[in-house]
């Protein structure tokens, strides 16, 4: 470890305080003397006078219950200069609850930040709450290219697999609510539980369409009131201490308030998950003027001018070197549930309004995102004073009611659907459909459906097994007259692979495409298909789509 590590006997907690019974490399590099030096030594050597006593005290108290304690400090090098640390300390005790030794780690702090002749800190693009390698700050130019396709591709994937889901609740409903009693309790439920899915889908569309390229409404806009009311958003049920400091003269952005409160958001809850939901996170917001000579890292084009600088910075663990240079291409992710879209995304919408993001980061000492936002053009000062209407705190969700979800629709009717019509059977045309799926209960549910509306029915997992069904049915001279076909198919064979496949073996088969992602159903009439089935489909659609490429 390149930190400094130290077990200390447990007494005295008094000056010159616990001996040190083991020190690793790390404290030695740091304090600038040989571990030889340090064992059997007392903690009161290396420690600032001013601070001994308090910072050994609160030892035992801070470490009950199996707690982590965390603090800063100065500790004296071996030449005599002082070097600020960020403390851990924890305890080894025994059942009854006695130490037995304390275990300490310490990390050097940030090195301060020299001030100009006029008191105050230089602009500079490298963190002033971490002494970060500009090396490590990624280069824009590395994955501005594939930046939005990957992002695209994410979200279209996401939202595939969410439509997936709805089908596979949509169809069973359907089915149950055509066999349910007319003006029954169950059926009124069945609708209901339709209308929901239905609803669903329509967040999977939004979940897409707030993914892809986006014209930001941008508008003057107060980030005081906007980060307080993310904060606490973002950090509802956490054991974080949260800390905001603006400045008295902060000024308005030019932004859209939806889009940066998505930026922050997500920033603040990448913090959270660092540390565990508990630590501490600092969030700052500060004027600075941009000059035109500031030496910037390569890809950066931070034009010169007003902006306001957030610092958003945590005190957890830091991210690992090797991670630095994939943080911001999409698909990367060290969450198990995550999917890797949100630096990207962020860090898009920053570019979008004419700003720019960096990080810095170091292990045990913690990250700090820093965004540059442009600063809104100011408004004539007012001749008159004019006190302003008193501004209510916001609150989460007040006029939401559960009336109020389906209130701008058509009242529900709790009238039995209509069963759809059979499908007409054509002496000289075989009703004969593939279902290529590779969801298990789609494939299921919507084959038994199909059955029922008079379908004989085929259905395969994969593109190589549909072809093999395809190709064996034409020798036994019963082709297949329509295929439902899944697009994003895994397997050998993609869905559009599966297709071309399907045209060279089976010319006259109607392939129909279906999907979670959504698209203009013209763009696969275009390639060949007969027609699209977006997800989720209903028995009520999928009856419509089937009947149509039977008539033709």
């Amino acid at each position: 470890m390149r930190d400094g590590s130290l077990i200390l006997e447990a007494e005295p907690v008094t000056n010159p305080g616990p001996k040190i019974i083991f020190a690793n490399a790390g404290a030695a590099s740091l304090l600038g003397c040989d571990r030889e030096t340090l064992f059997g030594g007392v903690l009161g050597q290396i420690l600032e006078p001013s601070v001994f006593g308090s910072f050994v005290a609160s030892f035992d108290a801070q470490t009950q219950n199996g707690a982590q304690w965390q603090s800063e400090g100065k500790v004296k090098r071996a030449d005599g200069s002082l070097l600020s640390v960020i403390w851990k300390v924890s305890a080894l005790r025994e059942a009854s609850g006695k130490v037995l030794n304390y275990f300490v780690t310490f990390a050097a702090h940030a090195t301060p930040v020299p001030l100009n002749a006029r008191g105050e800190a230089p602009i500079s693009l490298e963190n002033p709450l971490i002494d970060s390698d500009p090396q490590s700050i990624p280069a824009p130019d590395e994955y501005q290219g594939d930046q939005v396709s990957n992002i695209r591709e994410t979200s279209r994937r996401v939202a595939h697999e969410f439509n997936n889901a709805l089908t596979a609740i949509l169809m069973p409903v359907g089915m149950a609510a055509r066999l349910a009693t007319p003006g029954s309790d169950l059926l009124e439920k069945l609708i209901l539980a339709q209308r929901s899915a239905q609803k669903a889908a329509g967040l999977a569309k939004d979940f897409l369409d707030c993914f892809r390229p986006r014209v930001a409404q941008k508008e003057p806009c107060d980030l005081r009131e906007l980060l307080s009311r993310t904060l606490r958003l973002a950090t509802v049920a956490e054991m974080v201490d949260c800390q905001l400091n603006f400045t008295d003269d902060l000024l308005p952005v030019m932004a859209d308030p939806e889009q940066m409160e998505r930026v922050f958001f997500n920033l603040i809850r990448n913090a959270c998950d660092a540390m565990n939901q508990h630590g501490r996170l600092l969030i700052k917001a500060c004027n600075v003027d941009v000059p035109a000579n500031l030496e910037q890292p390569s890809g950066q084009h931070l034009a010169p001018g007003s902006y306001v600088r957030v610092i958003v910075r945590d005190f957890g663990p830091g991210i690992p070197e090797e991670h630095m240079k994939h943080l911001f291409h999409s698909r990367f992710t060290t969450k198990p549930h995550g999917n890797g879209c949100g630096l990207p995304i962020c860090y898009q919408i920053v570019s979008d309004h004419g700003g720019a993001m960096y990080v810095s980061s170091r292990l045990n000492i913690g990250t700090a995102f820093d965004i540059f936002l442009p600063t809104a053009v100011m408004p004539s000062p007012v001749t008159e004073a004019v006190n302003p209407p008193p501004v209510a705190a916001p609150e989460l969700d007040s006029n939401f009611s559960p009336e109020s979800v389906f209130a701008s629709e058509a009242p529900v009717s709790f009238d039995a659907p209509p069963a759809p019509e059979p499908a007409p059977v054509d002496s000289d045309r075989i009703s004969s459909l593939l279902i290529v799926e590779d969801d298990d209960i789609i494939r299921m549910v919507t084959g038994d459906i199909s059955k029922q509306l008079g379908w004989e029915v085929e259905s395969a997992a994969a593109g190589d097994e549909a072809l093999n069904i395809l190709n064996s049915r034409n020798r036994q001279h019963r082709p297949i007259r329509a295929v439902l076909l899944d697009m994003n198919l895994r397997g050998p064979y993609n869905g559009l692979q599966t297709f071309e496949r399907i045209q060279s073996l089976s010319p006259d088969t109607f392939v129909i495409a279906t999907s979670g992602d959504h698209r203009d159903p013209e763009e696969y009439r275009r390639m060949g298909f007969v027609t699209f089935l977006p997800k989720p489909y209903s028995v009520e659609s999928l009856n419509e789509t089937l009947n149509e490429v039977l008539a033709r």
